[in-house]
């Protein structure tokens, strides 16, 4: 957190996948078009940093509020997003927070919104998909592309052979 190399990446791609901009934003960003989210212009950090995914969580309590002929499908959307992206993370950062000196306000935080998060998980038991099975709440390093798994072999010192054309 802050300018050089930061001491902690708030995301969950790079909690959950091993580096920032991995797979796991592209489910944030599916997820929010789900739930009617446009992706923000110009936004400074990426749609799976903790302060973006508290907004999502915002967007889907006040939409129980705003539309409640689908208060329902809010709920089960709440309880998903909780679950398979909030929860699957959010306490890994904490851990992370409390070895880092640097990160105070992390720590404090993140000790905060586990405890929220916690409540919430509870709240929502029965809202939301059972994910224990689900491939997304596994923590999966991404594979790196580390170039062509084949061993090069080193050329041949023979001359090469020019075709002769038996055309004209």
């Amino acid at each position: 957190v802050g300018p050089g190399m930061p001491a902690l990446t708030p995301c969950e791609s790079h909690f959950r996948s091993g580096r920032a901009y991995g797979h796991h934003l592209v489910h944030v960003r599916n997820f929010m078009e789900r739930a009617g989210l446009e992706p923000v212009e110009g936004a400074s950090e990426p749609e799976d940093h903790i302060s973006f995914e508290f907004q999502i969580l915002r967007h889907l309590i006040e939409k129980q509020k705003s539309d409640g002929e689908r208060e329902d499908e809010w709920l089960a959307l709440q309880g998903e997003f909780v679950r398979r992206h909030m929860r699957a993370w959010i306490p890994s950062l904490l851990e992370d927070a409390l070895k880092v000196e640097e990160a105070l306000f992390y720590e404090a935080f993140t000790r905060i919104a586990s405890g929220y998060l916690v409540w919430e998980e509870d709240i929502l038991k029965d809202w939301g998909p059972r994910l224990e099975d689900d491939e997304l709440m596994h923590i999966q390093t991404d594979s790196v592309w580390k170039g062509p798994l084949y061993d090069a072999e080193p050329p041949s010192s023979e001359p090469i052979e020019e075709e002769t054309g038996s055309g004209d």
